[in-house]
């Protein structure tokens, strides 16, 4: 009896095995509870932790959930979540128009002493100062609203930095 018990123990497991972990077919229960823990959540959104400035919600019966479809935005409302913004450096400094320099952009940073210290990882574009100029159009959240500017000099010195504002899509450096 033994001997054919031993065999049949790997048959066994993998039985256990396929049925513990479910049919993986039409099955829905998983599903059903995300849906229904949704509709919790948004069954319990008040109007107005929604609705913003440009936005209403039309009034409906307490209990039922919140659709995309019973939102309505005002007709000058952007959807669009980044704006173009066109950035120029130019210099009328002859020893910087004859100098070659790498312009490095942030939009995030700390400052010390006077000293912006960039956070590396929020560089959103660079180029070169070539003949005291670079102009350049860079896609940047709407939320962004000043940029750090940073223009080294090939010779390992310190750079020159500038904070710049974003007015009307448009950030100038005037050096």
């Amino acid at each position: 009896m033994k001997e054919l018990l031993i065999p049949a123990i790997p048959l066994i497991v993998t039985s256990c095995l396929i049925t513990a972990c479910g049919s993986g077919g039409n099955s829905t229960t998983n599903t059903d509870a995300a849906v229904a823990s949704t509709s919790v959540i948004t069954d319990n959104i008040s109007s107005s932790s929604v609705m913003s400035s440009s936005m209403t919600i039309s009034s409906e019966p307490a209990g039922r959930s919140i659709k995309t479809g019973d939102l309505i935005a005002d007709k000058n409302f952007d959807f669009a979540t980044q704006k173009n913004v066109h950035v120029t450096v130019q210099s009328s400094d002859t020893s910087i128009q004859n100098t070659r320099y790498q312009l490095n952009f942030y939009t995030d940073y700390q400052t010390d002493n006077d000293v912006y210290l960039p956070h590396f990882k929020t560089q959103f574009a660079s180029g070169v100062l070539l003949k005291g100029k670079f102009t350049q159009t860079i896609p940047l959240p709407n939320n962004t609203h000043v940029i750090l500017a940073e223009l080294w000099p090939y010779d390992g010195s310190a750079p020159i930095q500038a904070l710049l504002s974003i007015e009307e899509g448009k950030a100038t450096w005037e050096l």
